[in-house]
């Protein structure tokens, strides 16, 4: 049943569908674009200013993180290259290359202290910035401000092209949240024959195997997700406390006995909602309280109304935050 929803030529765009290769071509646009500069302006070294695009555009760019990663790089940047010049000054005043040699290790070691931190990026591309800029110490001022500049130029070509049709985190995550969602259907679809097949028992163990990542994936885009969306981060943990809810829900009756006739509306709720998610539309979430049928303290107590209940309260919290729907 996972493979019935169709994500189609109009419910996704093409930069979604083809993230990677979006992604792919604009770094070919970037590299072309720095060669063209560097060519065209004679600048000399201009091979550091390719490096320096290739580091900073490395990883897909969600909207929601463009402009905080656009500040670490620039800050990360000029630190690097402000500290290098520094050194080569004061290399050809003193002529002490063992002192440089010291500076340098401490800067670096700086920056690998603060690398395991929130700034971590920051202080990564500063130290790499101030090794492209001084080498090994030994090079001219005049080397070091042409590499410098040739750094400078190739993170501003980095940062604009990042700036162009960024992807919205709101989107990944929502895809993510879907394929989730699919594959707890997977797993209770298979676990709830009425005989068990060794097809079921495998559509069973694929379902389960596939959650096991979204979770923590889902968690990763969240930040980005509720920046984008302008939706409170309180928010989202409650939303992500539901989903956890859904699939220990699923987990537990994938390992018991469970008739499919128990599990028809909760499957359907689940298959209904991915589709949501995968289109985008925010109009068409299911609605299931309407369903909900007045429920014994028996009942309550059994895995299939807690996965009920869950799946019901699901769809009110999604269209609670529209700003996740965009993108």
């Amino acid at each position: 049943m996972i493979d019935t929803v169709q994500r189609g030529p109009d419910a996704t765009p093409l930069k979604y569908r083809h993230s990677r290769a979006f992604h792919a071509v604009r770094t070919g646009v970037g590299v072309l674009i720095c060669i063209g500069l560097t060519t065209v302006l004679h600048v000399p070294h201009g091979l550091w200013t390719t490096i320096s695009f290739l580091v900073v555009i490395t990883g897909l760019q969600h909207h929601g993180n463009i402009r905080r990663k656009a500040l670490e790089r620039v800050v990360g940047t000029l630190v690097g290259a402000a500290t290098g010049l520094l050194v080569l000054l004061q290399q050809e005043w003193l002529q002490q290359i063992e002192l440089t040699w010291l500076l340098l290790a401490l800067f670096c070691a700086a920056c690998a202290y603060h690398a395991v931190g929130r700034a971590g990026y920051m202080a990564l591309l500063a130290g790499l910035t101030l090794i492209i800029v001084t080498g090994q110490g030994t090079d001219p001022l005049d080397i070091g401000l042409w590499r410098a500049l040739n750094v400078l130029i190739g993170v501003a070509v980095a940062l604009a092209l990042s700036f162009v049709q960024p992807l919205y985190a709101t989107w990944f995550w929502r895809d993510v949240l879907a394929n989730a969602l699919l594959h707890c259907e997977e797993a209770l679809s298979g676990a709830a024959e009425a005989v068990p097949t060794p097809a079921g028992e495998a559509a069973a163990k694929r379902g389960l195997a596939g959650i096991g990542g979204t979770l923590q994936s889902l968690r990763a885009l969240m930040p980005s997700a509720a920046k984008e969306g302008g939706v409170p981060m309180a928010q989202m943990e409650e939303i992500q406390r539901t989903v956890r809810m859904v699939v220990s829900s699923v987990e537990l009756l994938t390992a018991s006995q469970v008739a499919a006739a128990d599990v028809a509306a909760q499957l359907r709720m689940l298959h209904e909602l991915a589709v949501a998610l995968r289109t985008g539309a925010l109009g068409a979430m299911p609605a299931f309280a309407a369903e909900a049928a007045a429920a014994t303290a028996a009942d309550r107590l059994s895995l299939v109304h807690v996965l009920d209940a869950e799946l019901q309260r699901l769809p009110r919290l999604l269209q609670a935050a529209p700003g996740l729907w965009h993108g």
